[in-house]
């Protein structure tokens, strides 16, 4: 993929794709392509101020630290995601870990270019500020499904938010998106049998296929009417 697909992609969707186009400028002519292998961790909790990253392909796990002291899984950034920006507004350490789980291509943009845009004009500043708004929203959204309380439903949600079907995103690998059973269980509050036996009746119904360490959606809109509770059953 070269840099022109690259900033293509990133203009296309998320926090820079509602930018204006100097700022979009002012952030890709500063922003390095780096490689993040699966599993890599980007910044874990507590590390000091840093830059903020865009997800051009793969995926970036975002870990939240539970009161035992361990990391769960909370939401998988995609294609067209920033995320590290709460230091980088705050100025204080970081509150979440950040791991690739799988091989992931991102595009980097150092503090110090972010204070550089911020610094040249009031409306730049404003577009920097801005990145908060997706950070909350995410967090909302990932409030919404865990308060579902039928367990299928709620998988069904945390499926189409994790895999972003619902925004509309593609998987560009022909066997879909990478996610794990272990990791979606994780993400959905359930344990492995319940997953397994409601993944197996998501293929029944020809709403989804799975693979190793996959799973495509066939059906995204059969998933998102039933888990807004628009089903037969009770």
């Amino acid at each position: 993929m070269d840099r022109s697909e690259i900033e293509k992609i990133v203009k296309a969707r998320g926090w820079l794709a509602l930018q204006t186009n100097a700022f979009q400028q002012a952030v890709l002519s500063r922003a390095t392509l780096i490689a993040l292998g699966a599993r890599d961790y980007v910044f874990h909790t507590g590390d000091d101020l840093g830059g903020v990253y865009g997800v051009i392909g793969g995926g970036v796990g975002v870990y939240i630290a539970g009161n035992d002291a361990g990391l769960s899984l909370g939401h998988v950034l995609r294609t067209g995601a920033w995320f590290g920006h709460g230091p980088a507004i705050t100025r204080r350490t970081r509150t979440l870990t950040f791991r690739a789980l799988e091989p992931t291509q991102a595009l980097f943009l150092p503090l110090a270019a972010i204070k550089e845009i911020a610094a040249s004009s009031p409306d730049f500043m404003r577009g920097v500020a801005s990145m908060a708004e997706f950070g909350t929203d995410a967090a909302i959204a990932v409030a919404a499904d865990l308060l579902i309380r039928r367990s299928d439903r709620r998988i069904a949600a945390t499926l189409l938010r994790v895999t972003t079907v619902a925004e509309g995103i593609a998987s560009p690998h022909p066997d879909g998106f990478h996610l794990t059973q272990t990791d979606l269980a994780e993400m959905s509050n359930v344990s492995r049998d319940v997953m397994n036996r409601t993944l197996s009746r998501f293929k029944s119904e020809g709403w989804i296929e799975t693979k190793y360490n996959r799973i495509a959606i066939l059906d995204g809109a059969a998933l998102s009417q039933f888990c807004g509770g628009r089903t037969s059953e009770g």
